[in-house]
């Protein structure tokens, strides 16, 4: 959770509800990654939260740019799915 609080803009101006909702948010996006298949999961949060190149990912992953692109895609399906199903 620590990573997408550092990446969510500051809340300084926000009304209390409005953080509340930020920090419900980021656990539950943080409990959707964590249920993400391992590789899926690492690959994601590496591009998506720490910044890291594709090369890179690929490199410390042991897999391919195809694989990469595969699993970023399947990852963001599934969190997109499960935000759905959580938020709404």
């Amino acid at each position: 959770y620590r990573v997408i609080q550092q990446a969510v803009p500051d809340t300084k101006n926000k009304s209390v509800v409005e953080q509340l909702e930020n920090t419900e948010l980021g656990h539950l996006i943080s409990d959707c990654i964590e249920r993400l298949p391992n590789k899926q999961s690492r690959a994601f949060a590496m591009k998506a939260l720490q910044g890291y190149d594709t090369e890179t990912i690929c490199e410390k992953l042991g897999i391919n740019r195809s694989n990469y692109w595969v699993m970023v895609h399947r990852a963001r399906t599934t969190l997109r799915a499960q935000l759905n199903k959580a938020w709404y």
